[in-house]
């Protein structure tokens, strides 16, 4: 697991108007299998996130996650207050695509170079500040 990813899960979800779920591109029942095995599960709405059910862009998941949260929720989930924190330029564009900030983290292949000229609003080296996670999600938020 990520160094921090657990603090920082935890701590957001203690987080006043937080929902937290999953994007990816593993299909609903593996990413859900994945997330229980990491201890994650009961920290993250499951039925809002955005699986590759099908054949989707990653912005569209995004776009699709932000519209069920407003579903089950009863309110709104604007694009700007949608924080994507993932750690690919690819991820970058997609966040782009659909008009919500991303916080970039420098735990896969790209370096932290790679993802400030992909262009991600935040770039962290890693998971493990849980305040400096915090504090990107408020900035960009505007929280």
């Amino acid at each position: 697991m990520l160094a921090g990813a657990r603090e920082a899960v935890d701590a957001l979800a203690r987080t006043p108007g937080v929902v937290q779920s999953v994007l990816t591109g593993s299909v609903r029942p593996n990413a859900v299998s994945k997330v229980t095995e990491l201890g994650f599960a009961d920290r993250l709405d499951l039925d809002v996130g955005g699986y590759e059910d099908g054949v989707y862009s990653k912005a569209a998941l995004l776009e699709l996650a932000r519209s069920r949260a407003g579903d089950r929720y009863g309110v709104p989930f604007p694009e700007r207050a949608t924080v994507y924190i993932a750690d690919s330029p690819r991820d970058v564009q997609a966040a782009h695509i659909a008009g919500s900030p991303i916080i970039a983290v420098a735990t896969g292949s790209a370096t932290e170079a790679e993802l400030r000229a992909a262009g991600a609003d935040a770039v962290l080296p890693t998971l493990a500040d849980t305040a400096a996670v915090l504090n990107a999600v408020a900035a960009l938020t505007d929280s």
